[in-house]
């Protein structure tokens, strides 16, 4: 498990809570791929579509993250922020919440409903197409605003901005996000997130800007690399299959890609990872 730089803030909680949504591709140039989907390879949304992940996740963690929450209501109101296929979703619809799932990709918000209801979860369970800072305030105001994995696609300071409006009085954001975590990581490690995310930063440099967009940070937990090795280990294989359909060049460079993050993190793991930051909303005045 990766372990924090030393002189780490008080109220870190390590990634053993307990013991998986949104994709987890950086391409360089589609920093907004969140924003318009069309800019997109129809080949990235078909590589991920029938992958039960589509972000580094552990339900164990989700869990107990939620389980670290004070003063929720009985069922609380979470609106699931790049949900992807449902994986964290569903678990918070298991804990007893009440999840709008928001997601581009209306065929992933199709397959969750459809696992929602085979669950049990109908009702539980709701879905909302579109751009995840363009949530409308009719659903709103909510009680979590939770994102796994997801927030990059717009940037960190630019959701938690767009995402303090939906939240009612006390309203957390939990997020997972790209993070450093040690101080000088290896070269290759920071020339492929130099290139595909400009926006990674170190813990400590997360929990400043979350201080100063209005939030108290009430703890941050680190996604074990577990996680991470079960997310890359079935894309080794379909990286191989897609190989096979790929039909242009710019299809064969997004597998590219996808490769090169996979042998990123078999060479640099535990210098970095994602970080989930629980946050909770200062009151204005």
């Amino acid at each position: 498990m990766p372990a924090l730089p030393a002189g780490r803030s008080p109220g870190v909680v390590r990634g053993q809570l307990a013991g998986r949504r949104t994709t987890s591709l950086f391409f360089p140039g589609q920093k907004d791929i969140d924003m318009e989907e069309a800019a997109i390879p129809e080949i990235l949304f078909d590589f991920y579509e029938e992958l039960p992940m589509k972000a580094p996740a552990d339900p164990r963690i989700t869990r107990g993250i939620l389980s670290l929450l004070t003063g929720l209501q009985a069922e609380p109101r979470v609106i699931d922020m790049g949900c992807g296929s449902g994986a964290s979703s569903l678990v918070l619809a298991r804990a007893g919440c009440h999840v709008t799932g928001v997601d581009i990709r209306q065929s992933y918000l199709d397959t969750m409903m459809r696992q929602a209801a085979e669950d049990g979860l109908g009702e539980r369970v709701g879905a909302w197409c579109g751009s995840m800072d363009a949530v409308p305030q009719s659903l709103a105001p909510v009680d979590i605003v939770w994102a796994e994995g997801s927030v990059f696609c717009i940037g960190f300071e630019e959701g938690l901005t767009a995402w303090r409006k939906l939240l009612g009085k006390g309203g957390y954001i939990v997020l997972s996000e790209a993070s450093w975590f040690v101080d000088n990581p290896p070269e290759a490690a920071v020339s492929f997130w130099k290139a595909a995310y400009p926006g990674i930063r170190t813990v400590h440099e997360f929990w400043n800007t979350a201080r100063s967009c209005g939030y108290s940070v009430m703890g941050v937990v680190i996604l074990p690399d577990a996680a991470w090795d079960e997310y890359y280990a079935p894309q080794r294989d379909r990286i191989a299959l897609f190989r096979k359909k790929a039909k242009t060049p710019e299809d064969h460079a997004v597998l590219d890609q996808i490769a090169e993050e996979i042998r990123v993190w078999d060479a640099c793991r535990g210098t970095y990872g994602y970080a989930f930051y629980i946050l909770r909303k200062n009151e204005e005045g």
